[in-house]
């Protein structure tokens, strides 16, 4: 969450600078001052992985063998089970990335 951060410090110091003022440049007001908070993962609604033992090395094993859907479905059974795997949630955007799935890697690489 270091981004929020960022943006934080960032919008904070480009509103006190006179040059980025709307007042002086109407053109900013069509923009949001805030950045908004990434997406939320939508997780597939009927994933027949979901209850495997050792999700995260299965879905390594799917990753090397080239089977990204099923490698997909794995990492997602893992950070289901476990929301905290920063391991997993890396796995899962990647491949996502990976399986040409960009609007589904965003939100997984923002956790």
């Amino acid at each position: 969450m270091w981004f929020k951060y960022f943006y934080f410090i960032l919008n904070s110091c480009i509103l006190q600078y006179p040059l980025f003022r709307s007042d002086q440049h109407p053109w900013l007001s069509e923009f949001p001052p805030t950045v908004e908070s990434p997406p939320t993962y939508t997780f597939q609604e009927d994933n027949p992985l979901k209850e495997v033992e050792q999700p995260l090395e299965k879905g390594l094993e799917k990753l090397a063998e080239g089977d990204l859907p099923s490698a997909v479905l794995l990492f997602e059974a893992e950070v289901q089970a476990r929301p905290d795997s920063v391991r997993g949630w890396q796995l899962l955007g990647s491949t996502q990335a990976d399986n040409e799935q960009d609007v589904m890697a965003i939100p997984a690489l923002h956790r």
